[in-house]
């Protein structure tokens, strides 16, 4: 069978949204590590026992500023999985090797909103458990919240999974884009997607890889077009 023809179309409309996914991602992890930064340098998120009898104080209004800001953040990196789902999407109508990344994606979206709610459940009955203990130690038994501790951890362990298949499957995704478009900044950025304090240097390689590959795309349009880039075969002899 013939091959069918190519769609340079559908390429371009991929990698602006890869390029969109590396972007905001970038932003919301540059907000998380920023806050951290700040706040705990500055002692806000220290917690200080006054004490050996009293649990741990903290000041609750930079608590609060830092966990909104992370929601945020969070919130960034669903969009930014989205983005690449979408991407995906594109791709995968021109390229059987895409044909399950998108499911990839989404399921790391589910993941992700699952381990959040886990964690914020868990969070909720930590604070719950201080505030009925009133600061002191033991822990009277009737504070302790064990069935909503241990849901809180099902969940976060649930979604934690569910997660990392999911980042497998688009990290490989996203490695495949390094194969289409003949750009190693793409299996550069994917590896070190994995490295923690290396995720945003991560996107930033992605972002520079998509748009080298939409660059030459667009030097190349109609639907002779090679996704792959590589170089014509030799000459017959």
């Amino acid at each position: 069978m013939a091959a069918a023809p190519q769609r340079p179309e559908k390429d371009l409309a991929a990698l602006s949204r890869i390029r969109g996914a590396a972007i905001v991602a970038m932003v919301g992890a540059a907000a998380s590590a920023a806050i951290s930064v700040v706040l705990s340098t500055g002692g806000y998120l220290r917690f200080a026992p006054t004490t050996t009898t009293t649990l741990p104080t903290f000041t609750s209004m930079f608590l609060f500023i830092f966990l909104g800001v992370e929601l945020a953040a969070f919130a960034a990196l669903v969009a930014s999985f989205e983005l690449y789902r979408e991407g995906f999407v594109e791709l995968r109508d021109v390229d059987t090797r895409f044909s399950s990344s998108p499911t990839f994606a989404l399921l790391a979206m589910i993941g992700f909103v699952i381990l959040a709610v886990g964690l914020l459940v868990l969070l909720l009955a930590l604070y719950n458990i201080v505030s009925c203990a009133g600061h002191t130690l033991p822990i009277p038994l009737g504070c302790l919240q064990l069935g909503t501790l241990l849901g809180g951890v099902a969940l976060a362990g649930i979604g934690g999974i569910v997660a990392l298949i999911g980042v497998i499957g688009t990290l490989v995704a996203i490695w495949r884009l390094g194969e289409r478009y003949a750009e190693s900044l793409f299996k550069v950025g994917a590896i070190l997607l994995i490295i923690p304090f290396l995720n945003i240097v991560g996107q930033i390689l992605i972002f520079v890889a998509a748009r080298g590959a939409t660059s030459r795309i667009q030097q190349h349009p109609g639907p002779g077009f090679a996704p792959s880039f590589l170089a014509p075969p030799p000459p017959m002899r």
